[in-house]
């Protein structure tokens, strides 16, 4: 399988610290090497003699050598050529002092016991491997842009209290809850398109007894009584992520989830104020109200812009002079399996099944008309449409493909008894 595990991906990573050389570990350049030698006990008075000889050589120095003050400068400084990459972590900086200052501390065991937090973002890892139990205090650990699939808990170290897969490729939930991390606060979930309401069964309180802050954004969710009723066995939750999923499109689903879940403090990066609770108070206990559709209004008011059709000899009239007449209306896409309703008795809107593939998404669209106007400086449509559709997944993958909206110029030209019509695209361009 191709790919690389994440224990891979962080040895990769310590290389790119570069610990063991210049201006790090305990080569010839360092002079702590030779405090080493002194704070050895025991030896014979020979070896003491030339361990004092030794030291003596050391405040005079060599060339080669740096004071630890000098290398120390060396890590620490910005504009040094030894700085790490800004991609490292605090801890990654203060293992390289640690790598200056005590270079025999500097071994397999001591550096699984040293890191708290793990970052291995964009990597191409697509494994979580046992290795990471390793890492005995590991409180943070953040996989995220990768393409893991998914994850076995059981290789996860048991002290996690934040775990990040933020932009993977998971499509299920079942192996990272058959041992989760008892402890874990923080899970974050988002941009793994392919999550969706089949795994909101693993959204409890059984899984993640103390969990604070959940990111489920950009997902597949659309089922929202049902994720509610799941969340609201989550206790601890103050903070929760639910945008991008085809559920946030329901009409009233904000106040639903916020007095639903009472003790939430954040919703979508949105503080909860005291006013929203009282605006919405009661409404969780009205889920009739709430049903797995999502209504949408598409207003289309004027027209500018458009080129006077008229020319001097369209102006000329006869017995033999063809009469052409201009009208002008507006088209756009929007999902099938929709139930569109009028919301304006004067307009009529024409529709017309094109089958139209939104790209990658594979979404199929039906195309609507206004009503053919006359050409005017400020052509008035007034056309106001309201459509209403269940199949959420369906109308997210539309939104986020975009929908174009043209105007047409239709030309009918009087000559002949039934006459003939041509019809000119004047332009469109992409809503949403």
């Amino acid at each position: 399988m191709g790919g690389l595990s994440a224990s891979a991906a962080f040895r990769e990573h310590l290389r790119r610290l570069r610990l063991g050389e210049f201006p790090c570990g305990g080569g010839s350049w360092n002079r702590s090497r030779f405090e080493l030698r002194k704070r050895k006990p025991g030896g014979n008075a020979a070896q003491r003699d030339a361990d004092a000889g030794t030291a003596q050589h050391q405040e005079i120095g060599t060339p080669s050598e740096e004071s630890l003050e000098t290398l120390m400068e060396f890590v620490s400084s910005q504009d040094s050529p030894w700085a790490l990459p800004p991609d490292c972590s605090p801890e990654d900086q203060h293992l390289r002092e640690l790598a200056v200052q005590s270079p025999q501390l500097i071994r397999d065991n001591f550096i699984f016991l040293f890191f708290r937090s793990l970052r291995i973002v964009d990597k191409g890892v697509n494994e979580v491997d046992e290795n990471l139990l390793k890492f005995h205090n590991l409180e943070e650990l953040i996989l995220s842009a990768n393409q893991i699939s998914k994850i076995n808990s059981a290789n996860l170290p048991r002290t996690l209290k934040v775990l990040e897969l933020c932009g993977n490729e998971i499509i299920g939930l079942q192996n990272l809850c058959s041992l989760p991390p008892p402890e874990l606060q923080h899970l974050g979930l988002g941009y793994n398109r392919l999550l969706g309401s089949s795994e909101d069964k693993y959204l409890t309180a059984e899984f993640w007894p103390n969990l604070l802050s959940l990111d489920l954004s950009f997902n597949n969710f659309t089922d929202l009584l049902g994720i509610v009723s799941k969340l609201a066995t989550l206790r601890r939750l103050r903070t929760l992520v639910l945008q991008g999923n085809p559920l946030v499109l329901i009409p009233g689903y904000r106040g639903f989830v916020i007095d639903s879940l009472p003790k939430l403090c954040i919703l979508d990066d949105r503080n909860i104020s005291p006013d929203e609770r009282h605006q919405f108070h009661g409404l969780s206990s009205k889920p009739d109200l709430i049903g797995n559709k999502a209504q949408l209004v598409v207003n289309v008011g004027k027209i500018k812009g458009v080129p006077n059709p008229s020319k001097p000899e369209e102006l000329e009239s006869g017995p033999e002079s063809p009469v052409i007449t201009h009208s002008y209306y507006v088209t756009y896409e929007f999902v099938e399996r929709e139930e569109a309703e009028d919301t304006n008795n004067s307009e009529v809107c024409f529709q017309m099944s094109s089958n139209i593939n939104k790209g990658s998404y594979g979404v199929v669209a039906n195309r609507h008309l206004t009503l053919r106007k006359h050409w005017a400086e400020t052509i008035e449509c007034s056309h106001r449409k309201e459509h209403v559709t269940g199949d959420l997944a369906a109308l997210k993958a539309f939104l986020m493909a975009g929908t174009t909206v043209t105007v047409v110029e239709e030309k009918v030209n009087a000559w002949h008894a039934l006459g003939w019509r041509d019809t000119v695209r004047l332009g469109g361009k992409q809503a949403f």
